[in-house]
């Protein structure tokens, strides 16, 4: 590229300066237009940089920069770009030939180096991140300029977002959604807590809300051999008065029942209980659970 030889670099970064980046994008644009080339761009800013000016002075400020410009050209030496010092605190990386997809490992890997390998002035350690934005020619814009306004959005959303955050402006949308879940619900949180401590009548109704989707056990099955107590329709005991003979009936069980048989089959007896209430009904007794009748 032609324009690049005769671009000037920051005395305080070693980074090409702001003034020549427009012709160095544009001449990188045509080129790609030409041949249907891609490439991207990352702008990236320094987290509160305001804040080590202001408590540590200018010239720590500037001793920062140093640090940050000479990470960011070590750490992405073997990649070609084109880094440019874009104005205090703020740096673009051009990264001819590759896609937005690509250059995204590389920023979180100079993330993670930076990390690691915090700043060091004479004796004082300081760590230092960055949040960035990435945007590709021609997946998110037709031009440099529109390039250029794509990353700087994706950077001000990773700000948003909490700072020492990389976007990719394809990821915008995804990242937006996923963040808009989390407030969401982190003020439903918060309402439910307020409710609960302020109204407790809530509580009980959310706990019965709850309580729809517990589990419920299923009842235990009836043994076959047990008596069961019925009425004529089949339901519980009822009232009425037997009229045969009274018997009583010494079950296997350990049981018994003094009443009325009323009738016999091949496996059972049917007996009508006398009962101290005076109601009326009729018990099944399986004759395998009968041990004698007197």
């Amino acid at each position: 590229m032609a324009q690049i030889s005769k671009a000037k670099k920051d005395y305080l970064t070693g980074c090409y300066l702001r003034e020549d980046m427009g012709d160095i994008l544009l001449e990188l644009e045509q080129e790609r237009k030409s041949n249907r080339g891609v490439f991207s761009m990352m702008i990236l800013d320094v987290d509160r940089f305001k804040t080590i000016n202001d408590k540590h002075g200018h010239l720590f400020g500037d001793e920062a920069l140093k640090y940050f410009s000479q990470m960011l050209r070590t750490n992405l030496d073997e990649y070609q770009n084109i880094a440019f010092r874009f104005g205090g605190d703020e740096f673009i990386v051009i990264f001819p030939d590759k896609s937005g997809k690509e250059v995204l490992p590389l920023a979180r890997q100079l993330q993670e180096n930076i990390k690691v390998q915090p700043f060091n002035l004479q004796g004082n350690l300081m760590k230092i991140s960055f949040s960035a934005g990435v945007a590709s020619y021609p997946q998110d814009g037709p031009t440099w300029e529109e390039v250029f306004d794509r990353a700087d959005r994706a950077l001000y959303f990773s700000k948003r977002a909490g700072r020492g955050r990389i976007t990719r402006y394809g990821d915008m949308r995804k990242q937006r959604w996923i963040w808009m879940g989390i407030v969401l619900g982190t003020a439903l949180l918060m309402f439910f807590i307020f409710i609960l401590n302020f109204d407790p009548s809530y509580e009980d109704n959310i706990k019965k809300f709850l309580g729809q989707f517990k589990k419920t056990e299923a009842p235990l099955p009836v043994p076959t051999n047990e008596v069961r107590v019925i009425n004529d329709s089949g339901n519980s005991l009822i009232a009425g008065e037997p009229s045969t003979e009274l018997k009583t009936f010494y079950l296997k069980s350990g049981g018994l029942i003094r009443g009325y048989l009323q009738s016999e089959t091949a496996d059972e007896l049917q007996v009508r209980p006398k009962l101290s209430s005076g109601g009326q009904g009729t018990v099944r007794v399986a004759k395998s659970n009968v041990l004698k009748i007197e």
